[in-house]
């Protein structure tokens, strides 16, 4: 994704970059989620890793559902707001008249 935004750099530097950017996030993610099992096991003998994996499988289905709805979402506002900036301009120019 970041490669896509960043363009007045040498293609090779920038998806380096991204990739590096990328593997990174990708990093955390997997070592927060290792350290979550991690904690669970030694604290409940591995009984509460079914409730860890559903949390992380709740977690990642919002995050998805997000991403897909987040654009229609700010879409229809923007229409909302285009709708009502055009009534409050036209309401201002018919008192004006």
């Amino acid at each position: 994704m970041m490669g896509s935004f960043v363009t007045d750099m040498d293609p090779l530097f920038k998806w380096t970059l991204a990739v590096i950017a990328g593997g990174g996030t990708a990093g955390l993610i997997s070592a927060g989620t290792a350290a979550a099992r991690a904690v669970s096991t030694a604290t409940t003998g591995g009984a509460a890793n079914n409730l860890v994996a559903t949390g992380e499988l709740g977690g990642a289905t919002a995050v998805s559902l997000t991403a897909l709805f987040a654009p229609i979402i700010a879409a229809v506002v923007v229409v909302v707001l285009l709708v009502l900036a055009v009534r409050f301009v036209s309401k201002r120019l018919s008192r004006r008249s």
